[in-house]
């Protein structure tokens, strides 16, 4: 306590704010581990709602149909069947899917597979964002409304879509999951991730070029060739505060293990999901492995 002309100074007030730091992330093994809502929640986006997804990861391996973060429900074993939801997953390369009432209601964007070589090794950023436009139907290159961004850089990509009526892609059957996606036999897990993942976040509105720029705060790639323009690298994390999430969870610098499960909660402004827990995980999965 301090006191100047008789008055009491509230420190706590006064002090400067702790410095971002990102120092753990959370390692998953590819055979079941995962993290799900603490009520077991869902996280819908419909085909008119604006979002940034945006997340970190350093891969063990890429094996196919492998889902970093999905809002999704498959009716039957995973990957066949019918299914509603959206899921950021790898398969021969990165995709971004959103379903409607099925098979011919979706979108997705794409990128090619030389991804797969340039991102077997290191820590990389990725970034999906959509505008709510979703044309009716057939594909294109670069398409305006659903773009994909690599270590910040936007990507010519493939994108399709089909709106078959425009049936929207939410349902009460889906789950929020990282690591995995919600099916229906398989009640968590589909084919899980294999790897580090840090710092994900879902935003209620389209982030910009110098603000994907600003989450990576590093130095993009540039120049040509084979590995360009994805596999620089040098990217370390951001306070993600001023940008005001809906959801952000930092992963290992805010997990809490109770002797059974990790508790990660949620540093965004959604008040509807406080949190998510680990299924299957053990304390060791939290590691000092970090962008940096």
């Amino acid at each position: 306590m301090q006191i100047a002309n008789g008055i009491v100074i509230n420190e706590a007030v006064n002090a400067k704010s702790s410095p971002f730091k990102n120092e753990k992330s959370l390692l998953f093994d590819g055979v079941d581990e995962m993290l799900i809502p603490s009520t077991d929640a869902a996280y819908n986006l419909a085909f008119t709602d604006a979002f940034t997804i945006s997340f970190w990861h350093r891969p063990g391996s890429l094996t196919n149909y492998c889902s970093v973060i999905s809002n999704a429900y498959y009716q039957g074993t995973y990957p066949a069947g019918a299914t509603v939801g959206w899921n950021f997953m790898f398969n021969n390369m990165w995709h971004f899917y959103m379903y409607g009432s099925g098979w011919n209601d979706y979108m997705y964007i794409r990128t090619n597979s030389a991804m797969y070589n340039n991102q077997k090794d290191g820590w990389h950023h990725m970034a999906v964002t959509f505008n709510g436009n979703r044309p009716a139907t057939g594909t294109m290159t670069n398409s305006p409304d659903l773009k994909l961004y690599m270590d910040s850089v936007h990507q010519s990509t493939g994108y399709g879509y089909n709106q078959n009526n425009g049936t929207p892609s939410t349902s009460p059957d889906t789950r929020l999951r990282i690591g995995s996606i919600y099916t229906q036999e398989q009640g968590g897990g589909g084919t899980e991730y294999t790897g580090h993942l840090d710092e994900i976040a879902i935003f209620d509105r389209v982030l910009t070029q110098s603000e994907i720029d600003e989450i990576y705060n590093g130095t993009p790639p540039t120049g040509g060739g084979s590995g360009a323009p994805w596999n620089d690298g040098t990217g370390t994390p951001t306070d993600l505060k001023k940008l005001n999430p809906s959801l952000w969870f930092r992963m290992g610098d805010k997990a809490n293990w109770n002797g059974e499960k990790f508790t990660v909660p949620n540093q965004g402004v959604d008040a509807n999901l406080t949190a998510m827990v680990s299924s299957n995980m053990e304390e060791s999965d939290l590691t000092t492995e970090v962008p940096q």
